[in-house]
């Protein structure tokens, strides 16, 4: 194995534990640092974006520091954070955890080995289209504030621009008990 390939590979390791720190982290600061700020019992955007910030996902997640994020940054992001136990490949129930495609597991698991791999992940990824969904100026440069705008709207599911308790129910590993936001 060559030098730049173990230190893709640390980089790779590094990147996965700062973002599962900050996904294990949210929970404990959605409800202990009180997003829901006006006590109203469900987060409206302006409370997400401000709890979501203070995760230090977006900043993790950005690897050239350029400020933005790029597709393959949201990729490679998104396949940590799916990819909870840092093995390597998505298992089903990893995948039904994440909550944020409605895809079916098969659909992804284009090899039917029973685990997503990243190049599997990358490409039902992009047939999601979410990237440029969320890149509201289309200019390939997803902001802080384009990045909260698409996770929210995401989990957003009946559109009435405020996550409930019923929604954080319907999303049982990404917004529900234990999940990365547990209200």
């Amino acid at each position: 194995m060559s030098r730049s390939d173990t230190e893709q590979k640390c980089n790779k390791f590094i990147l996965a534990l700062g973002l599962s720190t900050a996904l294990v982290a949210t929970p404990v600061l959605a409800q202990d640092a009180g997003w829901d700020l006006n006590t109203d019992n469900q987060i409206d955007q302006n409370e997400f974006s401000t709890g979501f910030t203070g995760t230090g996902m977006y900043r993790n997640w950005d690897a050239d520091t350029s400020g933005y994020l790029d597709n393959n940054e949201i990729g490679t992001g998104l396949y940590g954070a799916y990819d909870r136990d840092a093995s390597g490949g998505i298992s089903e129930d990893e995948y039904a955890r994440g909550g944020l495609f409605d895809n079916d597991y098969g659909d992804w698991d284009t090899d039917e080995s029973g685990f997503i791999e990243e190049p599997e992940f990358r490409a039902g990824w992009d047939t999601t289209a979410r990237y440029n969904e969320w890149d509201a100026d289309g200019d390939a440069q997803l902001t802080e504030d384009e990045f909260n705008q698409g996770v929210y709207t995401s989990f957003d599911r009946d559109d009435d621009q405020v996550l409930t308790p019923d929604e954080f129910g319907a999303q049982p590993g990404d917004l529900g008990e234990e999940g990365w936001f547990d209200f």
